[in-house]
C-alpha cells in the first residue's frame, strides 16, 4: 500500500495516536495556525500535550483506515483489499443524526442555517460506494472478473455474516451535501484534555473534499487541505469548547459527503 495518508493513518490506528512532543510528527492534516496578531496563538484552543483517544476516536480512525484501503485496493484491483474494508466498516457503530449547519458561497457570505434531510436508518454511509454492500459487491464483481470463483464464494460467504456493530460511546454521523463552491460549517463542543477527531469523506472517490477546524477565537488548529475525498483532522483542546468544522468544496459540482465526530 504506497499511499502515504494510508500509511499515516495505518499508523496512527495502530498506536492509537500515542503520545508524542507537541510538534513532532502531527498526524496528517493537522495544522496550529492563528489567524490575526501573534496573541491569537495564544488564545488557540489546542493543547500541545497528547491525550488518549476514545473508543469513538479509534471507530473514526478504523473508518478512515478502511476507507483508503479501499482507495488503495481498487487501484491494485485487489478483491481481498475490498472485503477487509467492508469488513472493518461494518462493524463500526457511530450513531447517526442530523446536524444544523450554516452555508458559505465562495465569497464568503453566509446563506440561511440549514438542516440536512433525514438521514437512512441502515448501516453507515449507506448512499456511498464506501457502504460495506458497495464494497462487497465490487469484490465480488473483481473476484469474478479474474475468473477466481473461489475468492468470489468465499467473498459472499463473508458478506452474507451478520455482525453486531461496536458501540463507540459517543461516535457520531452525519450525511450532507455541499453545494459547489460552497463551505458547509459546523458547530460542534469538544471537551477539553480530549483528544477531538473530525473526518469528512466525500461519496466519489474521485471528488476532492476539504476540512477545516477553527476554534471560538477564529483560530485555525487543524486542517486537512489536500487534493483528496478525505479530510481527517485531530487535535486535544485546552478547554471545552465549541469549535467550527468547516467541510469545503472548491469544485463547481456538489459533493455528497460523511461527517464523522468523537
Amino acid at each position: 500500500m504506497s499511499s502515504p495518508k494510508l500509511l499515516a493513518v495505518a499508523l496512527a490506528a495502530a498506536v492509537a495516536l500515542a503520545a508524542a512532543p507537541a510538534e513532532a510528527g502531527r498526524p496528517f492534516g493537522t495544522t496550529l495556525q492563528a489567524e490575526g496578531t501573534s496573541s491569537a496563538v495564544q488564545d488557540a484552543n489546542i493543547d500541545g500535550e497528547r491525550s488518549s483517544v476514545s473508543a469513538a476516536g479509534l471507530s473514526i480512525g478504523r473508518i478512515a483506515l478502511a476507507t483508503l484501503l479501499a482507495d488503495d485496493s481498487r487501484a491494485s484491483k485487489s478483491a481481498m483489499g475490498l472485503a477487509a474494508a467492508a469488513s472493518i466498516l461494518r462493524q463500526e457503530g457511530l450513531s447517526r443524526e442530523n446536524r444544523h449547519k450554516e452555508t458559505e458561497n465562495a465569497d464568503g457570505s453566509a446563506s440561511a442555517e440549514e438542516l440536512a434531510e433525514p438521514a437512512a436508518a441502515a448501516g453507515p454511509t449507506e448512499f456511498s460506494s464506501y457502504s460495506p454492500a458497495a464494497l462487497f459487491a465490487e469484490a465480488i464483481e473483481m473476484a469474478q472478473n479474474d475468473s477466481d470463483a473461489q475468492l468470489a464464494s468465499a467473498i459472499k460467504a463473508l458478506a452474507s455474516i451478520e455482525v453486531t456493530r461496536q458501540s463507540t460511546g459517543g461516535g457520531r454521523e452525519h450525511q450532507d451535501r455541499v453545494r459547489g463552491n460552497s463551505t458547509d460549517v459546523y458547530t460542534v463542543t469538544f471537551r477539553g484534555h480530549e483528544r477531538a477527531l473530525a473526518m469528512a469523506v466525500a461519496e466519489s472517490p474521485l471528488q476532492d473534499i476539504d476540512l477545516v477546524v477553527k476554534d471560538e477565537n477564529g483560530n485555525i488548529v487543524a486542517a486537512d487541505r489536500d487534493s483528496t475525498h478525505l479530510g481527517l483532522c485531530e487535535w486535544t483542546p485546552r478547554w471545552t469548547g465549541d469549535f467550527k468544522l468547516r467541510v469545503i468544496n472548491t469544485t463547481s459540482t456538489g459533493v455528497n459527503y460523511v461527517l464523522y465526530t468523537n
